[in-house]
């Protein structure tokens, strides 16, 4: 018998973290984010010069309602994580892309519901990038990811990774399509695509993950933007979360928790690389899915916050 666990949860996917963030590069200080809070796309560029993006932030969900089996409660997040991210040049057409982050989840004790007090996660990835011309990009990138940080064991351990190409078909208008895959996710296999138009010098479209977006820049420092997000990952639960409710089946069960956040936000430069941004707005779709044991823990939508810092070298 393995002893209690914590496990918790954040917000970029680390379980989806590095899965579909593996499709949020930076590009560079120079370039104007094409996505609220920094997350952008890398984008095939004539240069090949190291480029290093940290990034920090922080959301709240208010309690909603739980639905599962009957209960009757209330429950809300408390959402933190932190990345690092880099492109090392190792050629002149060759890169080496790789990500580290760490995402965690404070949910709270809900009686009746399988839901984790809280839940740390884990995750690193790396791979090799090409740029063929100034037009495609090709990348592809593999890792583990750690479900929890304590007692951990072989099952706490899983894998993810991305394959997709980017193409500049003008220079106001970028393609991206690729596969991400994670085998415990709850959609292990997902197709990716999507584009970016910067259909005015100050007003872009982002229809790219992590961070679709409609973006809109008032000044030099100033960027508003409606955007849409959320926290998604996979994550290994206590050895007693079932035994709480009586239902032993979840007792370190694995599950996928998603939660989608849409709303409008705001993004300031407060020195060249470094920006800190405010979003607000609901949280929708927001649940626990225990996939291997075809159970689900749904939220009622609920207004979020997030605060974000994002450093950019």
């Amino acid at each position: 018998m393995k002893r209690a666990r914590n496990v918790v949860a954040t917000d970029f996917c680390i379980s989806c973290l590095l899965c579909l963030s593996a499709l949020g590069q930076a590009v560079g200080p120079s370039t104007p984010p094409p996505t609220g809070f920094g997350h952008a796309y890398s984008i095939t560029s004539k240069t090949n010069a190291l480029s290093i993006r940290a990034i920090a932030d922080y959301s709240y969900v208010a309690p909603g309602d739980v639905s599962f089996q009957g209960t009757k409660t209330r429950s809300d997040a408390n959402a933190f994580s932190v990345g690092l991210s880099t492109e090392i040049p190792v050629a002149e057409k060759w890169f080496v892309p790789a990500e580290l982050g760490s995402r965690n989840l404070l949910l709270g004790t809900v009686e009746g519901a399988p839901i984790p007090d809280r839940v740390h996660t884990l995750g690193f990835q790396t791979g090799a990038g090409y740029r063929l011309d100034d037009r495609w990009t090709f990348l592809g990138t593999i890792g583990p990811r750690l479900y929890r940080l304590d007692n951990i064991g072989g099952d706490d351990i899983g894998v993810a990774g991305v394959v997709r190409a980017v193409y500049k078909w003008r220079p106001d208008f970028t393609l991206g399509f690729g596969i991400a895959f994670e085998p415990d996710n709850q959609i292990p296999v997902l197709p990716l695509a999507g584009f970016r138009w910067d259909i005015e010098t100050n007003l872009t479209l982002n229809f790219m993950w992590p961070g679709p977006a409609l973006i809109y820049r008032l000044d030099a420092r100033t960027t508003v933007f409606l955007r849409a997000g959320g926290n998604f990952m996979v994550f290994r639960g206590d050895s007693n979360l079932g035994s709480k409710i009586n239902q032993p089946m979840f007792n370190n069960a694995l599950g996928t928790y998603r939660d989608f956040h849409l709303g409008p936000g705001a993004e300031y430069r407060l020195l060249s690389g470094v920006s800190v941004g405010l979003q607000s707005g609901y949280s929708v779709g927001r649940q626990i899915n225990y996939t291997r044991l075809d159970q689900t823990v749904s939220f009622k939508p609920s207004p979020f916050v997030t605060l974000d810092l994002v450093c950019r070298f």
